[in-house]
């Protein structure tokens, strides 16, 4: 959708595609909506979506794997490997090095990171920090 596109204008979009049997995802970004439609890639070709107002730019996306997108789908991508989940949140795992891995002055194998804690590699330290947008 253009940066000035109303609401309505994207409510009408999702309307149009939802009445063609597509499932549509809105995300609001900063400057601009995406709307994220997938379905057969015959059927939205019929449909005129770059005529519809606030309409910007339409944009087909043909590899499954795009679907991740943050623009598709803000949530995180969670998976599980091996009985651990990853994707929700951020961890730290010594893999057996020699002089071990510290977090916060403890020694670790596997540990969940929080804002300010203090990683220790050796005779380095960091502090991690997650910064959000």
């Amino acid at each position: 959708m253009a940066g000035a596109a109303t609401p309505d204008q994207t409510e009408h979009v999702l309307a149009r595609l939802q009445e063609a049997g597509v499932d549509a995802r809105v995300t609001h970004g900063r400057e601009s909506t995406v709307i994220g439609a997938i379905g057969e890639r015959e059927l939205l070709a019929t449909l005129p979506l770059e005529g519809y107002p606030g309409v910007e730019q339409v944009l087909p996306i043909l590899k499954p794997y795009k679907l991740v997108s943050r623009e598709i789908s803000p949530d995180p991508t969670v998976i599980e490997v091996r009985g651990r989940r990853i994707g929700d949140g951020y961890s730290l795992v010594d893999l057996g090095s020699t002089n071990g891995t510290e977090v916060n002055g403890q020694r670790i194998q596997e540990t969940a990171l929080m804002n300010g804690d203090v990683i220790g590699v050796g005779t380095t330290s960091i502090t991690f920090e997650r910064r959000l947008g």
